[in-house]
């Protein structure tokens, strides 16, 4: 087995359970979020749902599409610093998407309480 193969056992795994981890804990919270922003709207829990969605996608696609950009590994030491920055680096991403997200959702409201109330 090369380093490579071991590379991807490792990282792939550990990428999709903390992305599915953060995005359950995020949906199970971020439906306060929605309603303290944007009332009691009956598309509230449609809406927390979609963002779910989009942020698995990105970032379940983002993880299986950077395995196309792991250097050739030569040895332990390069695995743990490719998986270190790769691992780094996705969770880096979760942290500036759920940012944006939370930022999008507290300087846009009047413009989406619109479009829910038509």
């Amino acid at each position: 087995m090369t380093y490579n193969e071991i590379a991807y056992l490792l990282y792939l795994p550990f990428t999709v359970f903390l992305t599915w981890w953060v995005g359950k804990d995020l949906h199970q919270k971020g439906v306060f979020l929605l309603r303290e922003s944007f009332g009691d709207s009956p598309l509230i829990n449609t809406i927390n749902k979609f963002l779910l969605l989009g942020y698995y996608l990105i970032n379940i696609g983002y993880a299986v599409l950077s395995l196309s950009l792991f250097p050739k590994l030569i040895g332990y030491a390069q695995l743990v610093s490719v998986l270190g920055f790769r691992l780094g680096f996705i969770m880096s991403s979760l942290a500036i998407m759920h940012y944006f997200n939370i930022l999008f959702i507290r300087f846009f409201p009047v413009e989406i309480k619109k479009f829910l109330q038509t």
